[in-house]
């Protein structure tokens, strides 16, 4: 065994995405230059930072020979750590972002030091949330340590089922590649898809109750584009599927769950147009609905198109049910869903077809069908619904109705129908 593979096999490739971080990248390196364990590499990537980290981390990797600077056109820090691995040559991976940091000198050695001793491609960590000079303790992995325990534990992810801080794992270069995981190409919501799939994959994985990475708190997770909303939904979407897989509802729960901050924001951009979240939301609807799993987004999505349709359905019947007949007119294939649609509802009206020429069948859908002209004497009194899409055909159907003195019709409506067929039939029981 040469030098070089000797460093190597205890080597720690720590990657860092950096983005604009002029004021906190010192402090993230210096945690990493201060730990009493050595044989490390540092892979920093600058995501198009337009300040100054990038003279900043230069100065740092020329100070320094395990210190690597690489430069990318600003992707994200999924893209960014993804180019990471690739150049990592360690024995183990650690991610740090450029605002945050290590706590405590020691935490990197004891971690390698009990690595020593078992056989692991994910260890864990405690960690802490760094606020206006003051460290908070987050509640990770605590639930499975006594006050002052200093053992490490194996810990199943289907009893924790947690995918969030993937910053506090050290993981094992080796488990990643050959297990093909990667980050995905998300500006948002791209890290505990990262981590689901690697802690679903590992299955256990090893805890040491010490604190070793420090989140700096700041208020960066903002969806605003459409680009990261949708980015924000598919994370999200990946998560539950990989919850789904492997059966884990608490795991499934927590990422819909996550969802509710950003309600408003996902309900807004669909209400602008944004018809890729919706088909996402709608993927995600799947996974919800049994009463157990809760979503606000889902919830008032579902309750704002029900309360939509049910005013539109209701507006509709209180206009029937003061006429003695109902004329579809257009007894196709609009013409026979609406029937259908309509018989949903608690229509009192008479409900008859209507087609310009003799009809070849009298009865339609097990309804009497007339000539137009032969339904003359009810032009008073009955609503007409010109059952064709065709704009065309359309106005030839208004034009014979004007003709023959009918005073109440309405046009085919794409609304109208949708609103008639997502009513749900009335219980006859009532």
């Amino acid at each position: 065994m040469n030098e070089n593979t000797s460093k190597k096999e205890g080597m720690v490739s720590v990657i860092i995405p950096v983005y604009n971080c002029e004021r906190t990248i010192d402090e993230c390196i210096r945690s990493i230059k201060e730990q009493t364990y050595e044989n490390w590499e540092v892979i920093i990537i600058d995501d198009g930072s337009t300040d100054n980290t990038y003279k900043k981390v230069d100065a740092w990797a020329r100070s320094d020979m395990r210190i690597k600077v690489l430069r990318q056109e600003n992707q994200g820090a999924g893209f960014a750590r993804n180019k990471g691995m690739k150049e990592a040559v360690g024995e183990y991976i650690a991610f740090l972002d450029g605002d945050d940091f290590w706590q405590n000198t020691y935490a990197l050695k004891k971690i390698m030091d009990t690595l020593t001793g078992i056989v692991c491609d994910v260890i864990g960590t405690f960690y802490c949330c760094y606020k206006e000079g003051r460290f908070v303790e987050m509640p990770l992995h605590r639930e499975y340590f006594a006050l002052g325990e200093e053992s490490g534990k194996w810990i199943d992810f289907r009893d924790e089922q947690d995918c969030y801080f993937f910053c506090s794992y050290l993981y094992r270069r080796s488990f990643l590649t050959d297990n093909n995981i990667a980050f995905p190409p998300y500006r948002r919501y791209q890290d505990p898809p990262f981590l689901a799939e690697v802690l679903a994959k590992v299955k256990k994985y090893y805890v040491l109750p010490i604190e070793w990475s420090s989140y700096r708190y700041r208020c960066k997770y903002v969806l605003s584009a459409e680009e990261t909303i949708n980015n924000y939904l598919n994370g999200v979407l990946d998560v539950v599927e990989i919850a789904h897989c492997h059966g884990m509802r608490k795991l499934m729960k927590a990422a819909l769950d996550n969802t509710d901050s950003a309600g408003g924001i996902i309900i807004k951009s669909i209400i602008q147009g944004n018809m890729e979240a919706l088909q996402l939301v709608a993927e995600l609807q799947k996974y919800v609905g049994d009463g157990i799993i809760e979503n606000l987004p889902l919830q008032f999505i579902n309750r704002s198109l029900k309360a939509e349709c049910k005013r539109i359905a209701d507006m509709f019947t209180q206009e029937v049910n003061k006429l003695s007949k109902l004329i579809i007119y257009g007894s196709g294939i609009y013409g026979q869903r609406f029937l259908e649609s309509i018989t949903k509802q608690n229509i009192r009206a008479e409900i008859v077809f209507a087609q310009t020429n003799e009809p070849q069948n009298r009865i339609i859908c097990e309804k009497a069908c007339y000539r137009l002209d032969e339904l003359e004497v009810y032009k008073e009194e009955a609503l007409v619904i010109v059952a064709v899409k065709s704009e065309k055909m359309q106005n030839e159907m208004v034009s014979n109705l004007k003709a023959m003195g009918f005073k109440k019709y309405q046009l085919y409506a794409d609304d109208l129908l949708i609103a008639l067929e997502c009513m749900e039939p009335e219980d006859e029981n009532c």
